[in-house]
């Protein structure tokens, strides 16, 4: 394995610098991503990727209103809540899920 120069990670053939994610996202590789779930069609890649798309578009719309309506320390405790909530919902799908080949050993902390 090799020391990616920009962010010292290390990296093997398969993965993707960090920097890449950050400059260029996801969009390139949700065929891939797609794929390796069981997905072949093109067509699914091409709505997942337009449906974010509408969402932005929803959103810009959106934002101004409520930006209006609700109070900016209202806002940021709804975005830390919401935050909140799925950093817990991820460490417990982790945490919750058996580890392959130790059947009887406990889940292993973030």
């Amino acid at each position: 394995m090799a020391t990616h120069p920009v962010d010292g990670a290390m990296n093997d053939s398969a993965s993707v610098p960090r920097p890449v994610l950050f400059i260029h996202g996801l969009f390139p590789y949700i065929g891939l991503l797609l794929q390796g779930i069981g997905e072949t069609r093109a067509s699914i890649a091409g709505l997942l990727i337009g449906c974010f798309a509408v969402g932005g578009i929803c959103y810009s719309i959106f934002v101004p209103y409520l930006v209006k309506a609700v109070p900016q320390r209202h806002l940021m405790f709804a975005g830390g809540v919401i935050a909140a909530v799925v950093l817990a919902t991820l460490h417990y799908e982790r945490c919750a899920r058996p580890q392959p080949n130790t059947p009887n050993r406990p889940p292993t902390p973030i």
